[in-house]
């Protein structure tokens, strides 16, 4: 039954990935994020899912999935995102804890 949840916690979090930051369906992101209760733990970047999804909108950069990987309700991307401002790249890994709907 865990590796089951698992794999649906994966697919949704790279079909997340998939639809809202490579193929720019920002919208989409409404569907994946719980309403007002999204916490980022990135000190750089707003929480909230309103906030998330402006940044969604306004910073389209490549990003290239190299792993996703799941424990429980815990999901991690392991990713690389090219083509910062300064013309570097950079390697990420993003966690998300997925609740059950």
């Amino acid at each position: 039954m865990k590796e089951l949840q698992e794999q649906r916690n994966k697919k949704l979090v790279q079909d997340f990935y998939q639809e809202v930051l490579v193929e720019r369906n920002v919208d989409s992101a409404y569907k994946y994020l719980s309403a007002d209760t999204y916490i980022q733990h990135n000190p750089n970047l707003p929480d909230g899912r309103e906030a998330i999804i402006e940044v969604f909108r306004k910073v389209n950069l490549p990003i290239e999935i190299h792993h996703i990987g799941a424990d429980g309700d815990i999901v991690y991307v392991h990713a690389n995102v090219a083509g910062l401002p300064d013309g570097s790249n950079n390697t990420l890994v993003d966690m998300y804890k997925v609740n059950d709907k």
